[in-house]
Formats: structure tokens, C-alpha cells, sequence
């Protein structure tokens, strides 16, 4: 079957537009996967901020009672 130059157009055109739509689901898939990951470290850095603020209150806390 031979193609017109207008329907070698349109399928480049399909072609782009499926591709830029995988991209896109991509992106957007890779995205999410960051944005749950920077929360999972912010969890972290949160929990080990809070387990030094509780060392360091301990500490303060030894050395009121020493002599």
C-alpha cells in the first residue's frame, strides 16, 4: 500500500503523540516514586533529629544531678 505524504504525516504526528504520552506517564510515574522517597527521608532525618534532641535532653539532664 502506498502512503501520501499527508498520511507519512499522520503517522509521525500518532507517533510523536504516543511517545510524548509514555514520557508523560513516565514522568509522572517517576515523580511519585520521588516524592515518596523524600518523605521516607524526611521520616528519617525527623526520627534521628528527635532521638538527638532526646540524647542531648538526657545529657542535660545527667549532669544536673553529678556533683
Amino acid at each position: 500500500m502506498e502512503h501520501t505524504y499527508i498520511d507519512i504525516q499522520a503517522i509521525i504526528a500518532q507517533a510523536n503523540q504516543k511517545r510524548s504520552d509514555a514520557f508523560g506517564e513516565w514522568l509522572a510515574l517517576a515523580w511519585s516514586h520521588l516524592k515518596v522517597q523524600l518523605s521516607r527521608l524526611a521520616a528519617q532525618v525527623s526520627a534521628q533529629t528527635r532521638s538527638v534532641k532526646l540524647s542531648r535532653l538526657t545529657v542535660a539532664q545527667t549532669h544536673q544531678y553529678l556533683p
